[in-house]
């Protein structure tokens, strides 16, 4: 799995993995993800709403997990945060059990057309980038 490190994520084709977990890294992240698939995880903590802002009008789907961590948002009250900030636009959202399932929805919603990008937590990456090698290594 060959990843390379730019502005704080991790690209590899259409598929990017990143740790935003503030705001402002949210503006920097969606030069990157423009009309693709968001899979997200955050910690309750955090200030999500102001990241769905900026991210939602990029969108085309968000897949929404819980990184393992007790601190953690649910991916139910995540989908539901992600809904009330997408309003009116045309936006699938769906609240993914595991992150295993997160990544399978978001790989199957994709094809090879869309990018994705993983983003939130630190927390999760581990969980999601573990997932991600199942399937890459199931696709060869």
């Amino acid at each position: 799995m060959a990843f390379r490190f730019y502005n704080g994520a991790f690209f590899r084709g259409p598929i990017g993995l990143d740790t935003v977990t503030y705001s402002n890294w949210a503006s920097v992240l969606s030069v990157c993800i423009a009309a693709g698939m968001i899979l997200m995880g955050v910690m309750a903590d955090k200030d999500y709403a102001e990241m769905l802002k900026l991210l939602v009008p990029l969108a085309k789907a968000f897949v929404c997990y819980r990184p393992d961590n007790p601190r953690a948002l649910s991916e139910s009250d995540l989908a539901d945060a992600v809904q009330i900030a997408v309003g009116s636009h045309p936006v699938e959202v769906v609240a993914a059990p595991t992150p295993h399932s997160a990544v399978e929805y978001a790989l199957g919603f994709s094809g090879d057309s869309l990018p994705i990008c993983f983003c939130g937590s630190l927390y999760g990456i581990a969980s999601i980038k573990k997932a991600w090698r199942h399937f890459e290594n199931t696709r060869q």
